[in-house]
């Protein structure tokens, strides 16, 4: 079954017990620059600290980009009760050639641990499986972040061995724990 592109037609927000799942807006930009300039936020991320607010801009302009593209779709987290924003997640690298996407996903550190990830990222998933139809999707787990790797074994994500050297980000090379769960 071919990848069901026509959700690109309109944002798929969404929502879960806490959680409300929607685009990005501008005035998102000042909180993903915290996150992306942050040493605790960035600890299981390889990526390259933002320097300049500017910065939290284009990424906020990248994830709208992406969605028009067809290339990946980025939800904005928000606590429902108080419209804060907590972090953010997605599917991108969507192959619509071979159905499949990776599942990213990140928190504000002062969220860890209360069970958001869970919410979002099964919504995302189900998201990914049930609208987008993709036959498979894969996520990429820096091998000291076991609590990452919890929330995707609990979603029936299965570790299919480690990626070493995968990335390069702030003067090193790091190592992936790929994790996958395909339509059966």
């Amino acid at each position: 079954m071919p990848v069901n592109e026509s959700i690109f037609k309109q944002f798929p927000a969404m929502a879960t017990c806490r959680l409300l799942l929607g685009p990005f807006e501008p005035a998102d930009a000042p909180e993903v620059f915290r996150f992306y300039s942050s040493e605790e936020s960035l600890r299981f991320v390889p990526r390259n600290f933002f320097e300049d607010p500017q910065d939290g801009v284009e990424k906020v302009r990248g994830f709208a980009k992406a969605f028009e593209e067809h290339s990946a779709v980025w939800w904005a987290f928000r606590v429902q009760a108080t419209g804060e924003f907590v972090g953010y997640g997605g599917l991108f690298e969507i192959s619509t050639e071979d159905h499949n996407a990776e599942v990213g996903y990140g928190f504000h550190p002062e969220y860890w641990g209360q069970g958001f990830a869970s919410e979002a990222v099964r919504s995302i998933v189900d998201f990914g499986f049930d609208n987008l139809r993709l036959h498979r999707i894969y996520g990429l787990i820096d091998p000291e972040n076991g609590a990452s790797m919890r929330v995707l074994e609990k979603l029936g994500f299965e570790k299919e061995g480690i990626l070493r050297d995968n990335a390069f980000a702030r003067g090193c090379y790091w190592d992936h724990c790929l994790y996958a769960r395909v339509v059966e």
